[in-house]
């Protein structure tokens, strides 16, 4: 027995090809799954209050940090023009 789509040997009875992965056999058609209970009637739950918008953690980082460099400008410059550098 050989593989229909990319010619190598099988074993007998092989369902799939070991070697491309593909299907030897055509499935019957599987069962329609099972109604859920009472889903005519269902309906999601949207009573849940929304959540809060909350910034991230990170975000906090990079102002802490960006205000922690512009503090730290603001004070070489102000050093630099008491040596009339400016």
């Amino acid at each position: 027995m050989f593989c229909k789509y990319c010619g190598k040997p099988l074993d007998e009875g092989s369902v799939f090809c070991k070697y491309c992965g593909k299907q030897l056999t055509e499935n019957a058609a599987a069962p329609a799954p099972p109604p859920m209970p009472n889903a005519d009637i269902y309906t999601p739950v949207t009573d849940a209050p929304p959540r809060p918008y909350a910034i991230p953690k990170r975000t906090w980082q990079y102002v802490a940090l960006a205000s922690s460099l512009a503090a730290l400008m603001g004070a070489i410059i102000f050093g630099l023009s008491q040596f009339n550098v400016f």
